[in-house]
């Protein structure tokens, strides 16, 4: 019984979002300093698909979560934030950040008006793409392409929306919509994905 009522107020939840919030913001783009750090550290980050997968399982209605082995063989995911051992396995559990990270964290946190949790970069092939998926929706998403270009689809009601987001920029994304994330780049796309508290402001 739980499960239906959680699955129902999570479906409840992203119909909502649809509506309310825009499919893109754009809130400017972040310092050469920032891109520098993130490209250094990246080679000191390990992978950690096995928590996008996790959190998924547990915060997704199966209905929706259309995601599977076969979809992700060339994309991964690094955590740069990570929870406790104890804590719950939420995304808003995601906020012990390794301290190289502060001053990006700031920048952003500043960007944003908002806390940031499950901070982490994404990486996608060359000619490849991450297929059409809607993400759980108890948190609000951003991008910010850190190496090549890509492109995000948005499956609306009134047809596909794309958006261009080239290295530095700062996009909020409405992933509440069924998106996928095609790699239009000569090279592996590297980008720093987190959750916040979309506002107006």
């Amino acid at each position: 019984m739980n499960n239906i009522i959680q699955n129902y107020s999570s479906q409840k939840m992203i119909v909502k979002k649809r509506l309310k919030y825009p499919l893109f913001r754009y809130y400017g783009n972040v310092t050469e300093s920032a891109l520098e750090l993130l490209r250094k550290e990246f080679k000191n980050t390990p992978p950690s698909l096995d928590t996008a997968k996790q959190l998924r399982l547990t915060q997704l209605p199966i209905e929706v979560n259309t995601v599977d082995d076969r979809d992700v063989v060339n994309y991964n995911q690094y955590d740069i934030q990570y929870k406790l051992p104890s804590d719950e396995n939420t995304e808003s559990n995601y906020i012990q950040l390794r301290e190289e990270f502060n001053p990006v964290y700031e920048e952003l946190a500043y960007m944003l008006n908002s806390a940031i949790c499950r901070l982490r970069y994404a990486t996608i092939q060359k000619d490849d793409d991450l297929t059409y998926h809607i993400d759980q929706p108890g948190k609000d998403r951003f991008s910010v392409v850190i190496d090549g270009e890509q492109i995000m689809h948005m499956k609306t009601k009134n047809g596909v929306v794309k958006q261009l987001m080239q290295p530095g920029e700062v996009w909020y994304l409405n992933s509440n919509w069924e998106h996928k994330v095609e790699n239009i780049g000569t090279k592996q796309r590297l980008a720093l994905l987190g959750c916040f508290e979309y506002n107006e402001k």
